[in-house]
């Protein structure tokens, strides 16, 4: 078995379950399933905002491939997403799931890094039908 290594990394403007721990750890599952993915466990932790509407929210999953995380800032507006796997899976529909599910109006970095393939000139990932350009 050949190693993929593709890293997705989001930094986004959202609208939706900023405080929602349930929220989060729900598209934590859900992508690890459509990505075919094997979800070892999984950490959460409801962190203190400026705001009176909720906390932020942090949550780390261990899968099989590697690691899922996403983290919340409400009192911003802003959350990251991070889906590291040396499986190969569409990137397109893990993002298209996040933005989504988390409301996303912006993104304000947003990176497919091709950890162990090779990239072409372009940035783009050599297996481009599995991973969308950075």
């Amino acid at each position: 078995m050949g190693l993929n290594g593709l890293h997705l990394i989001v930094d986004a403007k959202a609208t939706k379950g900023l405080h929602d721990r349930e929220c989060v750890e729900d598209w934590i599952r859900q992508v690890v399933r459509l990505s075919g993915m094997t979800l070892l466990g999984m950490q959460s932790h409801l962190l203190p905002t400026s705001l009176d509407s909720g906390p932020g929210v942090s949550v780390v999953a261990v899968i099989a491939e590697s690691h899922v995380s996403v983290h919340t800032w409400p009192e911003h507006n802003m959350i990251t997403m991070d889906f590291y796997s040396c499986k190969s899976y569409y990137a397109r529909t893990v993002l298209e799931s996040f933005n989504n599910t988390f409301g996303v109006t912006e993104h304000i970095k947003y990176r497919a890094i091709s950890r162990w393939g090779k990239e072409t000139e372009e940035g783009h990932v050599a297996t481009a039908d599995k991973i969308v350009t950075s």
